[in-house]
This record gives C-alpha cells, sequence and structure tokens, in this order.
C-alpha cells in the first residue's frame, strides 16, 4: 500500500483507504481510512471520489473462497456504474477455479481503464479470461518501485529473519520451523521472526518486539543475512536489499518468483522439511551443514 499511496499523492490525490482495520492503517500511513466492511461508507466513499485503485495484491483469486474476488469485482463495477475511473494496478491474478470467479475476473478487468499484472502468469491468466485489453503491461509487484537503503551490521553474528503466514497447508511446519530456529541459536546464528499482519503472523510466539509497522519490518529485513518467507513481500523485500532468501512454497505466487530469480523453493510436501530447511539455510549462510 505504501507503494501506491505514494503514487496517488505524487499524481496530486487525496487519498482515502478501504481497510480491516482503519484505526491501525491511519496510524501507520497517516492516511483517511473507512472500514471494507460497512457498506454505506463505502458507497459514500465511491460517490464522492475521482478514481478507484487497486493496487497490487492476490484478491482476485478463488483458491481459499469466492469472497475475494466477489468483493473486488462489485466494488470495481459499482465505481464504473458511478462512473468514476478505475485502475487495477500491479495485480495478481489466480488461480481461478470456480466458473463464478473467472465471470467476476473478467467483468472487472474488461471495466478498468488501466491494468498492469505483477507477472506473466497473471497476464496469461487475463488473456485467457479473454480481457480486451490490448496490452497488459507486466509491471512487477508496487513494492518493487520503492526504494530503500539497507540497513548494515557490523555484527560477526548471522542473523536469519523468518517471515511466515497463516495458511492450512503451512500448518504442519510451524513446529519445524520453531526447531530449526532452536538448532541455528545453537550454532551461533540469531533468528527473528517478524510478523507482517499482527496477530495472525504470530504463529510460533517468538514474534517479540511490541507494535510491527512497515518502517520496523523494513528495517529487519534489510538487516538479515536470510530471509526464509511464506510471505510474499518479505521475499520482495529482500531481493530489493540483495538478500539470499529461501520461500516456502504455500501459492503460486512464492513459486513463481523464486523461479524469476533462481532463488531456493522449499515444499512443504512430503518428508524431511526440518532437514530441507536447516540445510538450505546453512547452505545460504555460507556454513557447513550438519551431518
Amino acid at each position: 500500500m505504501l507503494a501506491t499511496l505514494k503514487s496517488l499523492r505524487d499524481e496530486g490525490f487525496r487519498v482515502s483507504v478501504l481497510s480491516s482495520n482503519p484505526q491501525l492503517t491511519e496510524k501507520a500511513f497517516k492516511v483517511k481510512a473507512v472500514s471494507a466492511r460497512e457498506i454505506l461508507p463505502v458507497l459514500r466513499e465511491l460517490l464522492n471520489c475521482d478514481l478507484l485503485v487497486c493496487g497490487g495484491g492476490g484478491i482476485f483469486q478463488d483458491r481459499t473462497s469466492v469472497r475475494s474476488i466477489l468483493y473486488y469485482s462489485l466494488l470495481v463495477l459499482a465505481a464504473r456504474s458511478f462512473s468514476k475511473e478505475v485502475r487495477l494496478l500491479h495485480q495478481g491474478v489466480g488461480p481461478l477455479n470456480t466458473r463464478i470467479g473467472r465471470f467476476l475476473a473478467r467483468a472487472a478487468f474488461n471495466s478498468a481503464g488501466k491494468v498492469s499484472v505483477r507477472d506473466i502468469e497473471s497476464k496469461n491468466a487475463l488473456k485467457g479470461l479473454g480481457v480486451k485489453a490490448v496490452n497488459i503491461p507486466v509491471a512487477g509487484d508496487a513494492a518493487q518501485t520503492l526504494r530503500f537503503f539497507r540497513k548494515r551490521r557490523n555484527a560477526k553474528t548471522k542473523t536469519v529473519v523468518f517471515a511466515l503466514r497463516e495458511c492450512r497447508e503451512s500448518a504442519l511446519c510451524i513446529e519445524d520451523v520453531v526447531s530449526v530456529s532452536k538448532s541455528l541459536k545453537k550454532a551461533g546464528v540469531a533468528c527473528r521472526f517478524v510478523p507482517f499482519q499482527s496477530p495472525q503472523d504470530n504463529l510460533t510466539g517468538l514474534e517479540r518486539g511490541g507494535e510491527w509497522d512497515y518502517r520496523k519490518i523494513i528495517r529487519e529485513i534489510s538487516s538479515a543475512d536470510v530471509v526464509v518467507g511464506s510471505r510474499y513481500h518479505s521475499l520482495i523485500l529482500s531481493d530489493m536489499f540483495g538478500i539470499p532468501f529461501i520461500g516456502i512454497n504455500y501459492d503460486t505466487k512464492i513459486k513463481n518468483f523464486c523461479a524469476l530469480r533462481k532463488a531456493p523453493l522449499l515444499s512443504l510436501a512430503g518428508n524431511g522439511f526440518k532437514e530441507r530447511l536447516e540445510s538450505c539455510i546453512m547452505k545460504s549462510l555460507g556454513k557447513p551443514g550438519r551431518n
């Protein structure tokens, strides 16, 4: 969201944000926010705005349920019914496994005035849906438009940052990740757990440091020697800072980004996840593996 806010403010727009937690959004980003769950305030914002922007994320998918794609598609169609401009930027599209999901995505993207996607797979998905746009730019993730300076560390101790997210597939690996972090600490490697979204990312009981905002997250990622993530943006930030990263393959976007950057990708399927994770981290740190 930070990248989208910056871009719109550079264009001279006054921005309001639809948020699941308006108070937190206003505090973190110094912007007006309204609850995305309350229909009347949302409609009021649409009536009073000049432009609706969906600036990235994997919102046009029905892998978990159709609720996300239903909400955002109806939001787009409502804005167009009010004759508002719509931009769908840096979008990740798919998977779309249901007929209603494909119908809604096609309707939303055909209604938008400006469209861009974050990867070639999303572009191919839109083409497969029959979206009318002739040229759909592959613009990468919105966060990649930002510029940060890496926080250099003058420490002999190597640091691994874990950025995990809650999902059915990764629930089984949390104990393995904690076990690996304990093993790394015995080997003299510092481990930090960074919740991109609290409290849902507080999965291990090892996430410390009080309140987390994007500034603190960026500082932690930038000071790491290796990042292990099932949070997509932890990998994006690592790549921006030139930090080795290891993806945990819970979603297509993780798989695609690791393949694009030729980074290690760990499958949750099969046995031996703990051993594979520890070995991959030690290799990325340039340390000899254990026998």
